[in-house]
């Protein structure tokens, strides 16, 4: 299994999809630390990802995903 610390062995893809399933949990109460999940990610995989993080977690907060 790979893990967050190979980042480059990682498509934008799958962190997108990490950054939905989290912001997901995020908005059903679950405990999620971003942070510790991007901290192996290199600098610019870890902006892409908090970016898109966020985006998602605002798209559940105002409605607009169900």
């Amino acid at each position: 299994m790979q893990t967050l610390h190979n980042a480059e062995n990682f498509y934008p893809e799958d962190f997108d999809f990490i950054a939905v399933s989290l912001a997901r949990m995020n908005y059903q109460g679950r405990k999620v630390n971003v942070d510790q999940v991007a901290a192996g990610m290199s600098e610019a995989c870890r902006l892409r990802f908090l970016d898109n993080y966020r985006n998602y977690l605002s798209h559940f907060t105002d409605g607009a995903v169900c």
